[in-house]
């Protein structure tokens, strides 16, 4: 196996110390690369992130770019630096549930099928369904790159503009939220003749969860009936580790 895990950090280094810690526990290679585009201001954070196990830590100037917009370019850096035939893009703030979660993975992908992870729920209309987002995004490398996506949605003032007018009218409202993050790689897919693989959403209040509690602000992914990722689901001010109830529950049921 050659899998590289790709993060994008800023100000998230003890999510993405505790999201390794899970991974690797329940990987079945646990020796498998982490890449880390650090966009946190002056590198902080890269030195300690640098020492989790097989990780290149670069830092990376996103000129003020803040949110989707900074997330989408630092997937952009990313992606031509892995070395590896799979990889996934993961959000700081999602945990591995399911052992061998990386096999499972690998296992769901064919020629044509070349990615797997964690859609939308079904109730975000204004988002891409059937197809999953770059929260947790497993690929094949060498086919992904062959698309040359750009991961960025439109810039805030764009979609500002859009979400005004859109409190008027609601059908151009739909439209700016639709480009977040990745909103093109469902397009670019179909028309390279691609197709994705996707987990089914829980809800914290799922009977089916296996993790989360009814008044947790978080998701929980299942592939084949097992859970196989969760998603703590920070929010994008969020500055410091949130030691909530999902962290908890993490922490005794994962770990």
């Amino acid at each position: 196996m050659s899998l590289t895990v790709c993060t994008v950090n800023y100000h998230t280094q003890r999510y993405i110390e505790f999201q390794d810690y899970t991974y690797r526990r329940l990987a079945d290679d646990k020796n498998f690369k982490r890449l880390i585009c650090n966009t946190t201001p002056d590198n902080a954070e890269a030195e300690a992130l640098s020492r989790m196990p097989n990780t290149k830590v670069f830092a990376s100037d996103s000129e003020g770019l803040t949110g989707s917009q900074e997330h989408g370019y630092g997937l952009n850096e990313i992606l031509p630096l892995i070395d590896t035939e799979y990889a996934v893009f993961a959000d700081p703030d999602t945990a591995a549930l399911m052992p061998g979660w990386d096999t499972a993975c690998i296992e769901a992908l064919s020629d044509k099928c070349i990615a797997i992870g964690s859609p939308y729920h079904p109730t975000y209309a204004d988002r891409y369904q059937n197809f999953p987002n770059v929260i947790f995004f497993f690929f094949n490398v060498e086919k992904l790159r062959e698309l040359k996506v750009d991961f960025r949605p439109p810039p805030y003032r764009f979609r500002t503009i859009r979400e005004r007018l859109g409190r008027r009218i609601p059908l151009i409202d739909n439209f700016a939220n639709k480009q977040d993050t990745g909103w093109r790689l469902p397009k670019s897919f179909d028309s390279a003749g691609y197709s994705a693989s996707y987990f089914d959403f829980l809800r914290s209040n799922d009977s089916r969860s296996v993790v989360l509690t009814p008044d947790a602000h978080g998701d929980e992914h299942h592939w084949q009936g097992s859970p196989i990722i969760t998603h703590q689901g920070r929010g994008a001010l969020s500055r410091t580790f949130n030691v909530d109830e999902v962290s908890k529950l993490w922490l005794s049921k994962v770990c």
